[in-house]
């Protein structure tokens, strides 16, 4: 095998792992989102049901800073939903990237084989035509 095909071998390896390291980021900071979202409505359940609690005995006041928190919270929430949706765009490509890497992979794979055998049979055939070159050679001198 040549040494070009050994590094586009390589190359086409590294592609692959390289879109791998970048899908592995993507999960991480997905599942970040998603524990941030868990949060997000973690607080908002509570603060609903202090809200319900404190109705009736509270003063305005307490009812209103409650009330903005958890407007804000649905701010929050919205934010992150953007963000998951853009990340998750972001893994879709990825995905595709991967996809098309290992494709590639393949393709080198391929190559490589089909170049090793095609140098297999050169060089038979240089043996197979040495060997007859020798036995024409020999009945010649006969």
């Amino acid at each position: 095998m040549s040494r070009a095909w050994k590094v586009l071998g390589r190359l086409a390896e590294t592609k692959v792992q390289e879109q791998q390291l970048e899908l592995q980021k993507i999960n991480v900071a997905l599942a970040q989102l998603e524990r941030r979202k868990t949060q997000i409505l973690i607080l908002i359940a509570e603060n609903q049901a202090r809200l319900a609690e404190k109705r009736t005995g509270c003063s305005m006041n307490e009812i209103q800073v409650i009330t903005r928190f958890i407007t804000s919270l649905g701010g929050a929430m919205q934010g992150t939903q953007v963000e998951m949706e853009i990340i998750q765009q972001k893994r879709k490509l990825a995905l595709d990237k991967l996809e098309e890497a290992r494709k590639e992979e393949l393709k080198m794979g391929s190559l490589m084989e089909r170049d090793e055998t095609r140098r297999f049979k050169e060089r038979e055939l240089k043996e197979q035509r040495a060997m007859d070159a020798a036995a024409i050679g020999l009945f010649n001198r006969k």
